[in-house]
């Protein structure tokens, strides 16, 4: 499967997979479950990450220059809104049913489904934005900075951080559903983190795909999908 350069990526109820493009045709494109292209949507704005609303079939993205949100309607494949989020560009993007979370420098910030400000978290690094945000199911909140993962309570308690022990760059991140935390890691690869934050082991670390940006999930975590930026990859989970 190829695109333009994807780092945010997502897959929705029907286990579609929807990826940001964000070099060349600024769009998102949408796959079947089979990995087949079925149709992209054109964005206003260059895409960073992508979030899909649970319950709806609407996502939001942020922006990789631009310090928007922009809503997407995957019914009309279009973008219906775009809101002003200071400092988000290159921040990360994460929803659920009652809010949207967006990475902005110093902070999590935390918006209504309209994009209507509600709350700021403030984290360790005032100075960049979480540039990929991840939830799991009982209301915890991931995110990863150049060099640092962290995870935080909703009321903003820190849980833990953890870096690699070469402080190696970070990128994308998902959470499984037994709390597991996967990072890609700057040309090392996918490494699993146990529930607690510590160091369980490298899933992938195959020499041809060590350039690993994005990773998401099927519904039932039996594939993975990684993003090598111009490349995707499915693999079946173990």
């Amino acid at each position: 499967m190829k695109s333009g350069f994807v780092c945010g990526m997502t897959v929705n109820e029907n286990n579609e997979l929807i990826l940001a493009d964000s070099k060349g045709s600024d769009r998102i494109l949408v796959y079947d479950d089979n990995d087949n292209y079925k149709y992209q949507i054109d964005t206003k704005h260059r895409p960073w990450d992508i979030a899909l609303i649970p319950g709806k079939n609407l996502g939001v993205l942020t922006s990789e220059q631009e310090e928007v949100l922009q809503f997407v309607d995957f019914d009309k494949k279009k973008i219906f809104r775009i809101v002003s989020v200071k400092e988000s560009n290159q921040g990360g993007v994460a929803a659920t049913n009652k809010n949207i979370y967006v990475g902005t420098k110093g902070n999590i910030t935390i918006l209504d489904l309209e994009g209507r400000f509600i709350r700021s978290m403030k984290f360790q690094n005032e100075k960049v934005a979480p540039w990929f945000i991840s939830l799991d199911k009982t209301g915890n909140i991931f995110y990863t900075t150049t060099k640092l993962l962290g995870c935080i309570r909703s009321d903003g308690a820190e849980v833990y951080t953890y870096s690699t022990p070469d402080n190696d760059n970070l990128w994308k991140l998902a959470v499984d559903n037994h709390g597991y935390v996967y990072v890609a890691v700057n040309k090392k690869g996918i490494y699993r983190l146990k529930p607690d934050g510590t160091f369980m082991d490298i899933v992938v670390n195959d020499e041809r795909i060590s350039f690993v940006l994005g990773i998401c999930f099927n519904n039932k975590f039996t594939k993975m999908v990684l993003s090598q930026g111009h490349m995707v990859s499915v693999f079946n989970q173990k």
